[in-house]
C-alpha cells in the first residue's frame, strides 16, 4: 500500500510542517494526487484510489501550531477522504488523472478520466468526468455539481486538465482520439439475417 503526505515549507525551504501522513484507505494504492489552495490557505487535494475510486480531503494548515514536527492531522482535516466517484451506486468502471481548480468563491472543481457507463452505450469508453464542490464553516462540505459527463461519445479521452477564469469561467482540456483516422477491414456475412450485427458494427463505428 501506499500513502499521501503532506508538507509546508516557509520560503527559505524551511519545515513548517513536515510530513504528515493524510488519512486514507491504508490498503489502496494511491496514484495523481493533485492539490489547489484557495484564499483562506486551505488544501484541497484529490487523488487516484486503486484505479476505483477518486477520492477528495480538505486540510487546513493553519489550524497546526506549525513548529516544524509533523502536522495535527485529526486536528488540520475539515474533510476527511471522501470518495468523489466509484462509491456507492456508481462504483462500476475505472477512474484516473485527476485535477483540481479553486474558484474566487473558493469552490472546487474536479475533472477527471472516468469508464462509467450509465447507459450501457459506450462499451466502457473512456470519457471525462466533472464535479464541483463547496465547503463552509456554517455548511461543512458541499457538492454542488454532482458527477457529470463532459465527453459522451465513443472515443479514448484522457489526460484531463482544469483551470478557472476570468469571471470563474471553467476551462477543461483532454487529449481525444475523436476525428482521428481509423480504418477497419473485417469479413462479415451480408445475408439478411446478419442486418443486426450490421447495425451493431455501425454504432460501434
Amino acid at each position: 500500500a501506499t500513502s499521501l503526505n503532506y508538507a509546508l515549507f516557509d520560503y527559505t525551504g524551511n519545515p513548517l510542517i513536515s510530513t504528515t501522513p493524510i488519512p486514507s484507505n491504508a490498503s489502496s494504492s494511491i496514484t495523481s494526487p493533485a492539490m489547489v489552495v484557495d484564499s483562506e490557505e486551505r488544501a484541497h487535494i484529490v487523488w487516484e484510489s486503486t484505479g476505483t475510486e477518486i477520492r477528495y480531503a480538505l486540510i487546513d494548515p493553519d489550524l497546526d501550531n506549525q513548529n516544524g514536527s509533523a502536522g495535527d492531522i485529526a486536528n488540520m482535516t475539515l474533510q476527511p477522504s471522501t470518495a468523489l466517484a466509484g462509491g456507492g451506486l456508481f462504483a462500476a468502471g475505472t477512474r484516473s488523472d485527476p485535477d483540481i481548480a479553486v474558484d474566487s468563491f473558493d469552490a472546487v472543481h474536479v475533472v477527471w478520466v472516468d469508464t462509467q457507463d450509465p447507459l450501457g452505450i459506450l462499451y466502457s469508453s473512456p470519457n471525462i468526468y466533472y464535479t464541483m464542490l463547496a465547503f463552509d464553516s456554517s455548511s461543512g462540505f458541499m457538492t454542488v455539481i454532482g458527477q457529470t459527463m463532459v465527453t459522451q461519445t465513443l472515443s479514448q479521452a484522457g489526460h484531463p486538465a482544469i483551470s478557472v477564469g476570468a469571471n470563474n469561467t471553467v476551462v477543461v482540456v483532454w487529449e481525444d482520439t475523436r476525428g482521428s483516422v481509423i480504418e477497419y477491414v473485417g469479413i462479415l456475412d451480408t445475408s439478411g439475417s446478419m442486418n443486426a450485427e450490421w447495425a451493431d458494427m455501425c454504432a460501434v463505428f
